[in-house]
């Protein structure tokens, strides 16, 4: 017995019990990490466009930003970029109402509020007949 033991490592087992052994399914060994070329491709590919989303975020806002605040200014855009379309923009406080409005407070009498609606309706039947 030691003979045999010698030459495998292990006990010699019975021919039954060693074709049951053979019957049990084994995990693959070996093999390693494969990735084929094409998958390295799709991840090479995939975290370039990660990378460049990253890096054009800011200059694509910015110039976004300059045509929003410049739409409407006509064909000219602001030159001086990011500083010049802040100050064409609108800031409470900086905007005139229009004329032809008739403001109405509330601090104004039952009398003030009917003529400020009749100098409003005067006003709107003169524009249409123009």
């Amino acid at each position: 017995m030691s003979s045999e033991r010698e030459e495998t490592g292990t006990p010699k087992l019975e021919a039954p019990l060693q074709e049951e052994l053979r019957q049990i399914p084994r995990l693959p060994r070996g093999g390693g990490f494969r990735i084929s070329t094409q998958n390295l491709i799709r991840i090479a590919f995939t975290a370039a466009v990660l990378i460049m989303i990253i890096v054009i975020q800011k200059p694509c806002a910015e110039h976004v930003s300059e045509f929003v605040t410049s739409y409407g200014q006509g064909s000219t855009a602001p030159a001086g970029g990011s500083a010049a379309a802040g100050s064409a923009m609108p800031h409470p406080g900086t905007v005139d109402q229009p004329r032809e409005y008739e403001q109405i407070t509330p601090d104004m009498t039952p009398e003030q509020v009917k003529a400020a609606i009749e100098r409003a309706k005067a006003r709107a039947a003169g524009s249409q007949t123009r």
